[in-house]
């Protein structure tokens, strides 16, 4: 049994350092998480979200206009791939990015920001306020789709599911 317990302590002892390694290798944990999402989907149980609704007495199924056995798990947890709040911009005069760089335009009340792709491609969804406006802007990358809106005294998150291939954001002051 001595013997038994020491290789069971190895072996754990040894996948936690690989995973120590990986975590500093990519940078941080949320980089982590989106570099290995693969991995984190069997530290983290996404239908678990699911149950949690159901505990707070709230009926998914009667709040939603989709079928909800269509939400497919698209590798990392809830809020895996990071949002972006209230970014900060450079000029155009400043900015690091090149003046051919692919952007998400957005222009409201006589402001105008713009939302590289590289930068979208990675976080999905900035929660920002332009021309005195809060506004969410979304992207995703599977199925190449925009959306702007105005989204009030919320902000949205990544929930990690997939409606056809689209991505699934959920609002943030009531978990929906």
């Amino acid at each position: 049994m001595n013997k038994l317990l020491k290789i069971a302590l190895s072996t754990t002892s040894l996948v936690g350092l690989c995973l120590m390694a990986l975590v500093v290798q990519a940078g941080s944990w949320d980089n982590f998480k989106l570099r290995y999402f693969h991995l984190t989907a069997y530290l983290h149980n996404q239908d678990q979200e699911i149950t949690d609704l159901q505990k707070q007495n709230l009926n998914p199924a009667k709040s939603t206009r989709i079928n909800l056995t269509e939400l497919l798990n698209g590798g990392p947890p809830k809020d895996g791939i990071p949002s972006i709040e209230n970014p900060k911009f450079d000029t155009a005069q400043t900015t690091p990015f090149s003046k051919t760089e692919t952007v998400i335009g957005v222009v409201i009340n006589g402001e105008a920001k713009a939302y590289p792709f590289g930068v979208m491609n990675w976080h999905e969804l900035v929660n920002d306020t332009v021309g005195g406006v809060n506004v969410s802007v979304s992207y995703c990358p599977l199925c190449d789709t925009i959306v702007a809106f105005n989204r009030s005294n919320t902000t949205y998150g990544v929930t990690g599911k997939l409606y056809q291939s689209c991505l699934v954001m959920y609002d943030r002051a009531d978990d929906t």
